[in-house]
């Protein structure tokens, strides 16, 4: 079963997506299921991680995260 996570993306609304990481080897992606990137950037702070919202590709802040209800 994979881990899924809702982005409360400010385009697209609600996004629900899995981590890739979460896949085994003999899983594979239902038709409908999105994966979600994250990645860390560089600000004048310091590291930020972020995620992307695989419908519209806008880096968000991990904040907007959550596992489904």
């Amino acid at each position: 079963m994979l881990d899924r996570f809702i982005l409360h993306c400010p385009q697209c609304g609600k996004v629900e997506g899995y981590w890739p990481s979460d896949l085994d080897e003999d899983q594979t992606p239902g038709s409908g299921d999105q994966e979600i990137e994250e990645q860390v950037f560089e600000s004048v702070h310091g590291p930020v991680t972020k995620v992307r919202c695989p419908n519209c590709g806008q880096w968000l802040e991990t904040t907007r995260e959550q596992p489904p209800d």
